[in-house]
């Protein structure tokens, strides 16, 4: 698909979805990494990923779901263009982050109080299987050595 795919830990995705997913943590003030984490549980950074059930119809990198979710009111379409997703998806993350870290949270806790109440990956409940992989980035990237999460200038591609 694109030569030269950006890798963090384990997970790539193209330069320009990688650019995307910087420009909209600086813009709400969320560590990069978390947010690229949350993508890759999420949608495994396919910005053309969907999931069509009876229950949901959700579309992108946040997985925004069109029936009664962050998605309700867009179309498939636009939920599907990487900038218009995390720039609907990416405000209730920053505010979990937010309310998360007056808490006093960090590590898997703070993962953990951001999935729950930002609806990403899920809103009926988290999934080890999503904070396991939201974790392995967020440790790859911006652990300090006493596990406390810090945000760093995201590395170069």
């Amino acid at each position: 698909m694109y030569p030269n795919p950006v890798r963090v830990g384990p997970y790539s995705c193209s330069p320009y979805v990688y650019q995307l997913i910087i420009t909209a943590s600086e813009r709400h003030q969320v560590p990069w990494c978390l947010l690229f984490g949350i993508c890759a549980a999420e949608s495994g950074l396919n910005p053309g990923a969907s999931n069509i059930t009876e229950k949901e119809a959700s579309y992108g990198l946040l997985q925004l779901n069109t029936r009664g979710g962050q998605g309700a009111g867009y179309i498939p379409a636009d939920l599907l263009d990487p900038a218009i997703n995390l720039r609907i998806g990416t405000p209730p993350i920053a505010a979990a982050y937010l309310r998360a870290q007056k808490r006093g949270l960090y590590g898997d806790r703070l993962i953990r109080a951001v999935c729950a109440s930002s609806g990403h990956p899920r809103s009926d409940g988290v999934e080890d299987v999503a904070v396991y992989t939201i974790a392995s980035v967020v440790r790859t990237c911006t652990l300090t050595p006493d596990n406390k999460l810090v945000t760093y200038p995201p590395p170069p591609f």
